[in-house]
């Protein structure tokens, strides 16, 4: 099949892919950050709920907050680097699905009963959250290239 010269990226493929690869996983990690940031938000003004019953859960907004603020940071820490190291953003990014998912379970209790209807803004969000776990990068491609330059950094 023939590729007009107009249409070509790159003609290192595997080169190209080291260019793009950091900026790939920076653009994903925001997504994970807004779902976390929407759920403390929904936990939050669940609070009150059933006699203030959800002041005993485990799981509250000011420590996913404070999770969050960390994450966060991480990711502002990279930016120092120019180019982005992608190798140090694998963490981050699957931190920010794994962080997405507790805080979007988190809500989920939270909020209750009304939490389950599959219209509801926590219903949405606990979707959002597995899609990130599952967007390639998924969650197991992560924890292997996360393996291999470790492995890799060690040799």
């Amino acid at each position: 099949m023939f590729v007009p010269t107009e249409q070509v990226l790159a003609e290192d493929a595997d080169a190209f892919i080291k260019t793009i690869r950091p900026y790939f996983l920076v653009y994903q990690i925001p997504l994970g950050f807004g779902v976390i940031e929407a759920s403390i938000a929904s936990s939050e003004s669940a609070l009150k709920k059933q006699n203030g019953c959800n002041a005993y859960m485990e799981e509250q907004p000011d420590q996913v907050k404070r999770d969050l603020a960390h994450q966060q940071e991480r990711l502002a820490e990279q930016f120092k680097n120019e180019p982005l190291i992608w190798e140090s953003l694998l963490p981050i990014r699957k931190a920010s699905a794994e962080e997405a998912v507790k805080a979007a379970h988190m809500t989920m209790l939270h909020v209750g009963g009304p939490a389950y209807l599959r219209k509801s803004h926590p219903a949405r969000r606990l979707r959002e959250a597995y899609f990130l776990v599952n967007l390639t990068p998924t969650i197991r491609h992560l924890d292997k290239m996360i393996q291999i330059t470790s492995n890799e950094a060690i040799n």
